[in-house]
């Protein structure tokens, strides 16, 4: 919790988050009586587990609040007092944990930050300023980066969609960055993240910028994915709404007929009807 805004934050953010295997084991070592049975035990050993974790976090809550290190609001959300968080992020350095707590803020707010669709925007909205908080928090373990990386890229993706475009460039290049680095130049993830601020770029009237690299995005996909593939042809419709926004009709044309002709997004995909809708008006 010192790791968040200090107020607003989710109960789910902040509640421990346990991952309860299935099993690996083949039908070859035990017949279907053993399985059955054994998987209902593990049904009432999960039951009472999260029973008792439920009641140690109220426990815990109820301490906190009884310090008054902690309040709780009508919507079941809690504050904590910024000197109670440096407090605690001083004892957890001394301790040697501010890492393997940091850890655990990225991984939690990583798993509840959804993408920046507009049906996501509330939640986006209440989650944005922990996520703007780890900014400053860039892990040291190459496996969180990644998941690092990953929420500033939706961080950025619901900045852009406010139209808050530098805010989102900023987090773009973040993730960016990270993601080269990590996974390399043509993994998907980064070519998602160029794609995204070529969209920024191009929201903010930055058009050589954006046309660089969604032309490096277009280029990139084409080899790994195919031409046809569905994000290649939203590449496509990304590139001519930039060669549009120039007044660079002719290519644009060109590119949106190519994108209507492959049919694999199918005639009611949203980037179709963009593509329908931009070459109709250029008739």
């Amino acid at each position: 919790m010192s790791f968040f805004d200090r107020q607003g934050i989710p109960e789910t953010l902040i509640r421990k988050r346990t991952e309860i295997g299935n099993g690996h084991r083949s039908q070859e070592e035990r017949d279907e009586h053993d399985s059955e049975e054994e998987e209902n035990k593990k049904d009432n050993k999960d039951d009472v587990s999260e029973s008792n974790e439920e009641d140690e976090f109220e426990d815990d809550v109820q301490m906190l609040r009884n310090y008054l290190f902690l309040s709780i609001n009508i919507d079941r959300t809690f504050e904590i007092h910024t000197l109670v968080q440096l407090a605690t992020r001083k004892w957890l350095e001394a301790n040697g944990k501010l890492e393997q707590w940091k850890q655990c803020y990225i991984k939690n707010l990583c798993a509840e930050f959804p993408t920046g669709k507009y049906e996501n925007w509330m939640y986006c909205q209440a989650l944005f300023p922990h996520a703007k908080l780890a900014v400053t928090q860039r892990p040291k373990k190459k496996e969180l980066l990644r998941e690092w990386a990953t929420l500033l890229y939706y961080a950025a993706w619901y900045t852009l969609e406010k139209g808050i475009i530098t805010e989102a460039i900023d987090l773009f290049e973040m993730a960016i960055k990270v993601r080269k680095k990590i996974l390399g130049q043509e993994h998907e993830e980064t070519l998602s993240s160029m794609s995204m601020i070529g969209q920024a770029y191009s929201s903010g009237g930055r058009w050589t910028e954006a046309e660089e690299l969604q032309v490096q995005v277009l280029e990139t996909r084409k080899r790994v994915l195919g031409e046809e593939h569905p994000n290649t042809l939203i590449s496509m419709g990304n590139l001519a709404s930039t060669f549009g926004n120039q007044g660079r009709w002719k290519e644009a044309e060109e590119l949106e007929v190519q994108v209507l002709g492959k049919r694999v997004l199918g005639e009611e995909h949203s980037n179709t009807l963009i593509s329908m809708g931009n070459l109709a008006s250029k008739f």
